[in-house]
């Protein structure tokens, strides 16, 4: 199954977003990506999502 995850989705998973990876195809659009995880910003969520970001 293919998800498509938007910032508020992102953000309530946190610790399990990895898990959800392992699980499901994950898919984030390059907007979302860059509005939760450019260098500048420290949201929650962001590192997580950074850090399978470039394991992928």
């Amino acid at each position: 199954m293919r998800l498509v995850l938007d910032p508020p989705a992102i953000i309530g998973l946190g610790e399990a977003f990895e898990k959800v990876c392992e699980v499901f195809e994950v898919y984030i659009p390059r907007a979302v990506f860059h509005g939760l995880a450019e260098v500048r910003y420290c949201r929650v969520g962001s590192h997580e999502l950074r850090k399978l970001v470039e394991i992928r």
